[in-house]
């Protein structure tokens, strides 16, 4: 008999192949217990950024600004995980229960997404703080069900250019509360060449935000 703990690092191990080999993610390898573990892996960042021809005192500096932001301990999780989104956005236009203080809240610092799921009930997603009956379930080819509908929507969700996409235009922060937004509207959006992405008018958006989900 399988346990669910093994069951669940059969899940794992296989999401793992589908984003080194469908997606093209590189695989950095289990670090349950990799030393001085951190949400900011330095030394990868840096060897990206010297292979993507910036010098060594433009890096420092980027390290150094996202070091500040990340790890603002006199900041909320929600006001240092604004200030890596813009560091993040900024990235992009150039190159076109574990988030209480108790656990490792400093760790979300950097995080955008927040997903949940698992082979029955498929993928869910939220951002940092939103309570589990809030997670937002993605919709597109529901027909579709040659595969696990967890592999089906990382697939989707997670393809590198719609991810950094919707990064930096689905992705927004208001009044203390960071916001993302259902499938719809993203299509909606996509839909209209142009159209802010941004609300103006909330009583015409449906989106997931930190602590829960508004119309």
């Amino acid at each position: 008999m399988i346990e669910i703990g093994q069951r669940e690092r059969l899940t794992q191990n296989r999401i793992v192949q589908l984003f080194r080999d469908k997606l093209h993610y590189a695989y950095l390898g289990n670090w349950e217990d990799h030393a001085n573990n951190s949400n900011i892996e330095e030394v990868q960042l840096r060897n990206y950024l010297q292979k993507s021809g910036n010098n060594d005192a433009l890096i420092n500096i980027a390290l150094d600004k996202l070091r500040s932001a990340a790890f603002n301990y006199e900041h909320s999780l929600y006001e240092n995980n604004k200030e890596v989104h813009g560091l993040l956005r900024d990235g992009i236009r150039q190159s076109i229960v574990n988030q209480q203080k108790e656990f490792i809240q400093s760790f979300f610092s950097t995080i955008q997404f927040v997903f949940a799921g698992n082979d029955t009930e498929g993928l869910r997603y939220a951002t940092i703080g939103t309570p589990d009956k809030y997670f937002l379930n993605w919709k597109e080819d529901i027909t579709d069900t040659s595969q696990l509908q967890l592999d089906k929507y990382l697939l989707k969700l997670c393809d590198t250019k719609r991810f950094l996409e919707l990064i930096y235009d689905f992705v927004w922060f208001d009044a203390g509360i960071k916001k993302l937004p259902r499938h719809l509207q993203v299509f909606w959006n996509k839909s209209r060449p142009g159209t802010c992405t941004q609300p103006r008018r909330r009583h015409h958006l449906a989106y997931t935000r930190s602590g829960g989900t508004k119309r």
